[in-house]
């Protein structure tokens, strides 16, 4: 059975914290986490916590606040994680693209099931493993390697991290996700600054779409096409009908066409100039919005993916967070 994923911005997460600690006034939203629970519990439904999540809860400077929050979020998780969409989404987008196009010898991934993670390395849209600090060093027994990465996995090892209440682990954390964060706001930036704003605003969204089509897609698509060895003499689909870049990344690279069009529509004359918050919430949605049933996020996000039709699109029901009561009736209709 596919589960249903249902993924929560930060401010979701608060309220929902709130309501499950006792600190909400919202009577009608009593019995949310309880439901969350229980249908966490029962398979069918999962709440990943994704990588912009463990970045906004890292920055918390009040440590009591942190630890709530985290501890809530990591049992109604289970350690279920997501990475960021251009470490894990787009890649395998790409390589589903490939294996269709060239016809290989493998299965197609489920996307939507392939970027669920477990714990911290799943943040990350990784793996853990053990790597030797010296070339000749030798490996540790295999047992204790086996208990060493279920540590790392854990949900404890999660909470920690996310928590920060090892104020050491927070500080060294931050650190790795500030560099990612940072590095992918000035390729955002780099993206929506190269076009002219004194354009005819169609031909500014077609061109800004080409750019980043060549500039950030084709790069990664190059990367997987090596992976996935692509024989010389094998075989390739029936050619279909030329695409434009915006059809092909629609119907191949959904997240990072969610990504593009927020971005896009964001913009609005800034130059390029991405805020963090809207860098987090745009990072979180683009793979939010293809692949889960549910996406709870603030008013603006919602009415902006609704005008560019991105819910219809790709089936996603969103709710905003000042309506989080209306949560549980949505879960019943999946």
């Amino acid at each position: 059975m596919r589960r249903n994923i249902v993924c929560l911005d930060q401010n979701a997460w608060i309220e929902l914290s709130r309501i499950f600690y006792g600190d909400s006034k919202d009577e009608s939203a009593r019995s949310l986490p309880s439901r969350l629970f229980d249908l966490a519990h029962q398979g069918s439904h999962i709440f990943p916590i994704s990588f912009e999540r463990l970045h906004e809860t890292q920055k918390d400077s009040n440590r009591e606040r942190r630890i709530r929050l985290a501890r809530f979020m990591v049992d109604l998780s289970d350690g279920l994680t997501m990475g960021p969409a251009y470490k894990r989404t787009i890649p395998l987008e790409c390589r589903n693209h490939l294996t269709m196009y060239h016809c290989l010898p493998r299965k197609l991934l489920d996307v939507g099931e392939s970027i669920i993670g477990k714990g911290l390395a799943g943040i990350f849209g990784a793996e853990a493993a053990l790597v030797p600090s010296k070339p000749d060093a030798e490996p540790l027994p295999r047992e204790l390697e086996k208990i060493i990465l279920s540590h790392v996995n854990s949900n404890e090892f999660l909470f920690q991290a996310i928590s920060g209440e090892n104020e050491e682990l927070r500080r060294e954390l931050l650190m790795v996700t500030k560099s990612i964060h940072d590095e992918a706001i000035i390729v955002m930036q780099e993206n929506l600054a190269k076009i002219p704003p004194r354009m005819d605003k169609q031909k500014r969204h077609d061109q800004a779409l080409s750019k980043f089509f060549v500039d950030s897609i084709l790069p990664i698509m190059a990367k997987e096409a090596m992976k996935v060895e692509i024989p010389l003499n094998g075989s390739i689909k029936k050619t279909p009908p030329a695409e434009s870049p915006e059809q092909f990344l629609r119907r191949s690279v959904p997240s990072a066409y969610v990504s593009f069009e927020l971005g896009h529509a964001r913009d609005k004359g800034r130059g390029g100039r991405v805020l963090e918050n809207d860098f987090n919430d745009i990072s979180f949605l683009s793979y939010a919005i293809p692949y889960a049933k549910i996406v709870v996020t603030e008013r603006g996000w919602v009415q902006l993916a609704r005008q560019l039709k991105l819910d219809r699109m790709y089936g996603s029901h969103l709710l905003p967070v000042s309506k989080i009561g209306r949560l549980t009736d949505l879960l019943s209709e999946t």
